[in-house]
């Protein structure tokens, strides 16, 4: 399920707390797992064909700051974004 598919309109008419069950239940994960996941893959796809500053990519993918997002891409991906775009472009 594609976060772009989903209809939010949904979320409106449900209580939050059912929203998050049924959510689950379609995507094995919770709301913010799946938007993380989401903000990761984004970054991921930037790293490796732009050029831009790693603190630009982050900026353009998220609200969070660069460092609290590295914490968090550096535990989906068991590597730090810079690490990842060095080893990526060695293959």
């Amino acid at each position: 399920m594609r976060l772009a598919s989903f209809n939010f309109d949904l979320g409106d008419r449900l209580k939050c707390s059912h929203f998050h069950a049924l959510f689950r239940s379609q995507t094995n994960q919770t709301p913010k797992k799946y938007w993380n996941q989401c903000r990761i893959q984004k970054t991921q796809h930037d790293l490796l064909r732009s050029n831009d500053s790693i603190t630009d990519i982050v900026e353009r993918t998220t609200t969070l700051r660069c460092m609290v997002f590295t914490k968090s891409f550096h535990r989906s991906t068991g590597m730090t974004p810079t690490a990842y775009r060095r080893q990526s472009r060695l293959y």
